[in-house]
């Protein structure tokens, strides 16, 4: 396996976001939670639970290649769920991020009052990870 920084493709601020598109099949949102272990880290998760995580992002954001802003950040899903699990794969060791905390931000973005020109707090420790490149 690969971990080693693709956080950035698949959600960062909106002014480095990836430009996803917005085709491929719409998929029917499934709420606010995956079903996976919140306490769980994104680099320590199998593959069958990266699909797991990919197919509810897309999921939460209408579609594979689609994306949602919020204030500052916006959310990307990439283009297929095979991209979306090479970015989940990429993730280093060293990154902190748990389930829990990346499902927070997404339903802030996709259900929350975004303040012009801020980042939403719940997605601020994700921002600053990808930039930095911990992720």
């Amino acid at each position: 396996m690969n971990r080693g920084g693709g956080f950035c493709a698949l959600f960062i601020a909106s002014l480095l976001s990836s430009s996803c598109g917005d085709g491929g099949a719409t998929l029917p949102d499934p709420g606010p939670t995956s079903s996976l272990n919140t306490t769980s880290t994104i680099y320590g998760l199998s593959a069958t639970d990266d699909a797991t995580l990919c197919e509810w992002l897309a999921g939460r954001l209408g579609g594979y290649g689609r994306s949602q802003k919020c204030g500052e950040t916006t959310v990307s899903s990439p283009s297929s769920e095979a991209q979306c699990v090479s970015v989940f794969d990429s993730f280093s060791a060293d990154c902190p991020i748990t389930v829990g905390d990346f499902q927070g931000c997404v339903n802030v973005v996709v259900t929350g009052t975004c303040p012009s020109g801020s980042i939403p707090a719940a997605c601020a420790n994700l921002v600053s990870l990808g930039l930095t490149g911990t992720c």
